[in-house]
């Protein structure tokens, strides 16, 4: 399991077997007493430790979820014929209700074993290290440069958040909320603005990485150990320490990072990510996976987390008053972006009903851009804000880039992105956009060099681009304004 998995996790998790295990049991024991039949006793158990092979193991609930109707009744009734016939053959009564005790022990304790063993504490904010007199990026590509001015550095990225010109050629929105608000608040909007991800972990891994080798060098850390946390070092936050500043990074969940690394001076979740949360389960698993202790965890174990733009503009507003340059990385969770799980298919009636959805989570994302702005606003510290989407709504899902290049790239790594104030290192960024596009990775670059007085932290010339496992993809063939 990819995902964190924590004490409360466990407790869910352990709480809906034990209720199963006993609620089985039960019924099994009253059958017995109520019929004296032991081969209706021996099939309820067998349809039991059946069903419990299938609710606690995911790769089997997936695998089954997938099959057709026909398939999945001959495989259930194998398994009950088989599970069955091994309890029936097993000897005396009371030695065959021990092996099906011992069955579906086995199952419970093996699974609570593995998940035990993967259980880690709720996020910290607890430093493990400090890499603060380092002067290296982690790699020799990229060097550390001195700045020359320090301002305040934040960093926003708003979830699937797309430039107007791509909600307007794939949605048809006219108007889109919440890039109208960023010309609104006097932003410099970069045209023809891409991520280097395709979804969140990823566009955050590769735009702290900053070039696409690193990123590939440290892949593992996309999803364990994460750049976001400080877990794994990140050639920006290293320039960025280089230079005294004191580095923040906030989510709503700790889906980018289970702890705080050396990397990093505060780490900053709201409440812990479960894997019972959105985009772990596909819906129609939810239910019977575990015997729905997802529902236990989001009822019973439920952790109460903080406000997490409460957090972020509490974060903003303190680093205005702070003495020691800021750098300040955060992830919101506006707008949206497509369902997994093959539930969307890209219809007119799909499409239509996302559009609403969009347009409707635009618009908080429209409150707290301005939320963060007055935050910002209020103080005297002299700040550049860069605000970004990490990657497309992914209007394309189910195609493949070969299927069809232009718009998998456009729809998937098109984003919004812009900078406050309007003329914030405008002489640094013009040379960066002369070449018809930029990428958020390549927005970070031009930072540093603008603080840096034109000092480029590559050694080499470098050009951004994305490196898949199957394909490369040249931003210059696939620009939309």
């Amino acid at each position: 399991m990819d995902e964190p998995l924590y004490r409360s996790d466990l407790a869910a998790f352990g709480a809906a077997l034990v209720l199963a295990l006993l609620v089985q049991i039960a019924v099994v024991a009253v059958l017995y007493l109520a019929t004296q039949s032991t081969a209706l006793a021996e099939a309820t158990a067998a349809l039991f430790c059946v069903a419990n092979a299938w609710s606690m193991n995911l790769l089997l609930a997936e695998g089954f979820a997938e099959l057709s109707l026909v398939w999945k009744a001959l495989i259930l009734a194998g398994a009950f014929i088989i599970t069955f016939l091994v309890i029936h053959i097993s000897g005396s009564g009371k030695f065959r209700f021990g092996v099906v005790g011992f069955v579906v022990a086995a199952i419970i304790v093996g699974n609570i074993a593995t998940f035990s063993l993967k259980s880690v504490a709720a996020p910290t904010d607890v430093r493990s290290g400090d890499t603060s007199g380092q002067a290296t990026t982690g790699t020799n590509r990229i060097n550390t440069v001195r700045f020359k001015k320090t301002p305040n550095v934040y960093v926003i990225g708003f979830e699937s958040a797309a430039p107007a010109a791509l909600l307007s050629k794939h949605l048809g929105l006219e108007t889109a909320p919440l890039p109208a608000a960023v010309e609104g608040h006097a932003f410099r909007v970069f045209p023809n603005a891409f991520a280097e991800g395709n979804y969140t972990r990823q566009s955050w891994h590769r735009f702290l990485s900053m070039d696409a080798t690193y990123a590939a060098e440290h892949e593992d850390a996309v999803v364990r150990n994460q750049l976001f946390s400080g877990m794994t070092q990140s050639p920006f936050f290293q320039i960025f320490r280089d230079n005294g500043y004191e580095i923040t990074t906030l989510y709503k969940s700790s889906y980018l990072g289970t702890v705080r690394g050396p990397h990093v001076d505060h780490y900053i979740i709201g409440q812990p990510f479960s894997p019972c949360d959105h985009g772990f389960l596909p819906k129609e698993l939810e239910t019977y996976f575990f015997w729905d202790a997802c529902y236990l965890r989001k009822t019973w174990f439920r952790q109460r987390g903080t406000d997490p733009i409460k957090q972020l503009r509490d974060v903003l507003v303190e680093a205005g008053r702070s003495a020691k340059p800021q750098l300040v990385i955060a992830h919101t969770d506006k707008p949206t972006h497509t369902v997994t799980g093959g539930l969307w298919t890209g219809s007119d009636e799909d499409v239509r009903a996302f559009r609403e959805s969009y347009v409707s989570t635009s618009r908080k994302a429209v409150d707290r851009l301005g939320i963060f702005m007055d935050a910002i606003q209020a103080s005297d510290h002299p700040a550049i804000l860069l605000v970004m989407g990490d990657h497309g709504p992914i209007l394309s899902r189910g195609l493949s880039f070969k299927d069809n290049p232009t718009f998998y790239v456009q729809d998937q790594y098109g984003v919004l992105a812009g900078v406050y104030p309007k003329n914030a290192c405008k002489s640094t960024f013009d040379e960066g956009a002369a070449q018809g596009y930029v990428t958020t990775p390549q927005l970070g670059r031009l930072i540093i060099k603008c603080l840096a007085d034109g000092q480029d932290p590559f050694q080499e010339p470098y050009t951004h681009r994305v490196l898949e496992d199957d394909f490369t993809v040249d931003f210059s063939k696939y620009v939309y304004e």
